[in-house]
C-alpha cells in the first residue's frame, strides 16, 4: 500500500493524502484512523474518497492557518488488524507528516512552489500572531509591508444607509476558518428584524456582535477566493443601501491603513495579500 500527498487548494490550508489500497484489503471492515494534535477521527471504509480513474483513496488533512506545525498521522486497519502502509514518511505502518513539512518540500515544486511558498508565510505569520506553538522558531520570509498594494480592494460604503443602521466595521475570522463579518450598529429603540441583509443578493442572517452590533458572515473562504469582491446589503424602511468591492483584502487593507495595528498583525494581512495573489496565480485568475 504506497502513500503520496499533493497539495489541497480546494479548501483554505490542507494536503491531500492519497493511498492505493489493493482490492484484496478493500472489505467491509477496513477503515482509517487520522490523528491531529491528540485526536483521532475514525473514517470507515464506506466512507473513503476512492478515485475509480487512478485507483487512490484520498484523505484530506485541513487544518486552521496557525495550525502548520501540527503533526498528523495516519492508520488503515482491517479485521485482521494494521494494514501495511509503505512510502515516504511511513515507518511501522504509520504515516506521519505536517501541513508545514509537506509545504516545505513543495517550495521547490515549479508548479506549486510560489503558493506553497506564499502558503507557509501565511500560516507562519497567523501562528505568531495567536501564539500557537511559541516554542517554535517561526519560518517567515522577509516582505515587504506596502498598503498600495492592498489599496485597490478597499470597500466602497454607501453615503446613505436606512434609517436607525450605520456600517460599523469589518473583521476576519482566521482562528478556526476563513471568514469576513461585516458589522452594522444599530441606533437605540431600533430592532434587527426590521433589517434585511444580503450578500451578493442571497439573504444572509444578522448575527448578534453584543450590544448594538450585529453582522453578517461569510464563512470558509478559499485560497481562490481571497480578493474576490463581494456585494453586502441591508434593506430597511424601504431603503436599500449596498457595500461594494468587500473581500477578505479588505480587511487587510483596513488594517494597514491604520498606524495604531500592531506590527504582528500588519505582517499577517500582508501575507494573507502575498498568498491571495499567489492563489490567483495558481489557478489563472491574476
Amino acid at each position: 500500500t504506497a502513500v503520496g500527498t499533493q497539495l489541497n487548494m480546494k479548501g483554505v490550508i490542507g494536503m491531500n493524502v492519497g493511498v492505493r489500497i489493493p482490492a484484496e484489503l478493500m472489505d467491509d471492515s477496513i477503515y482509517a484512523v487520522l490523528t491531529c494534535n491528540g485526536e483521532e477521527t475514525r473514517i470507515e471504509g464506506s466512507d473513503f474518497d476512492f478515485d475509480a480513474s487512478t485507483g487512490i483513496t484520498i484523505f484530506t488533512v485541513s487544518r486552521p492557518a496557525g495550525r502548520d506545525r501540527n503533526v498528523v498521522t495516519l492508520k488503515l486497519y482491517n479485521a485482521n488488524g494494521i494494514v501495511p502502509l509503505t512510502g515516504d514518511r511511513c515507518e511501522n505502518n504509520t504515516y506521519t507528516d505536517s501541513i508545514y513539512a509537506y509545504l516545505k518540500r513543495m517550495e521547490s515544486h515549479a508548479t506549486f512552489g510560489p503558493v506553497a511558498t506564499a502558503m507557509r508565510n501565511y500560516c507562519e505569520c497567523t501562528r505568531v500572531y495567536f501564539g500557537y506553538d511559541p516554542d517554535i522558531a517561526p519560518d517567515i520570509d522577509a516582505m515587504v509591508i506596502d498598503q498600495s498594494k492592498t489599496a485597490p480592494y478597499a470597500a466602497v460604503i454607501p453615503e446613505v444607509m436606512p434609517d436607525g443602521i450605520s456600517y460599523f466595521a469589518m473583521a476576519l475570522e482566521l482562528k478556526e476558518v476563513t471568514a469576513l463579518r461585516v458589522a452594522f450598529s444599530l441606533a437605540s429603540g431600533k430592532n434587527i428584524s426590521d433589517y434585511s441583509f444580503t450578500i451578493d443578493g442571497t439573504p444572509y442572517e444578522a448575527i448578534s456582535g453584543g450590544g448594538n452590533v450585529w453582522y453578517v458572515e461569510l464563512r470558509d473562504i478559499s485560497s481562490s477566493q481571497l480578493s474576490t469582491p463581494h456585494a453586502v446589503s441591508v434593506t430597511g424602511g424601504g431603503v436599500t443601501a449596498t457595500l461594494t468591492n468587500v473581500s477578505a483584502l479588505t480587511y487587510a487593507n483596513n488594517i494597514l491603513l491604520k498606524e495604531s495595528s500592531a506590527d504582528n498583525l500588519k505582517q499577517l494581512v500582508m501575507s494573507l495579500y502575498y498568498y491571495s495573489q499567489a492563489a490567483d496565480a495558481f489557478f489563472h485568475k491574476a
